[in-house]
């Protein structure tokens, strides 16, 4: 799906021109994500199905909705780029099924990988960093 990728590209080059970078650590990213998605929780807080339903078809509700959800789409891609998470990737093995229906990827094994993934994308470039010159041949320049 390039969607995804053309998509991360905008919203990274946006952020980029605002010098936003410094501030997107993958904690403040997934910080950022739980805001979004109880801002729009607090949309809908205390309404009835029925009254989420008309609110949805009017204008103002969703145009209201459409904002919460973009800016719910901007965290999760933002956390992807800067944890190599593939969107498309991680959604289809999440939706793979076995000859049974079942997935073969269950929240909790989807949950382990994405762990393994930023444990990976955070110690990668400190244990780089602290253990690649010990790594050269002796007598290579560093």
């Amino acid at each position: 799906m390039n969607e995804f990728r053309e998509l991360t590209r905008s919203i990274a080059a946006f952020r980029d021109r605002r010098n936003w970078k410094q501030f997107h650590s993958l904690r403040n990213l997934a910080a950022g994500l739980s805001i979004e998605a109880a801002e729009l929780q607090e949309v809908l807080l205390w309404k009835s199905d029925a009254e989420v339903d008309s609110y949805l078809r009017s204008a103002v509700g969703r145009g209201r909705l459409t904002e919460e959800v973009a800016d719910i789409l901007v965290f999760v891609l933002l956390f992807c780029h800067e944890a190599a998470i593939n969107p498309a990737a991680a959604l289809a093995a999440y939706e793979t099924l076995n000859g049974a229906g079942q997935r073969l990827v269950d929240g909790r094994l989807l949950n382990v990988v994405l762990v393994l993934m930023l444990t990976t994308a955070i110690l990668g470039p400190v244990l780089t960093e602290r253990f690649a010159l010990r790594m050269l041949p002796k007598g290579t320049p560093a």
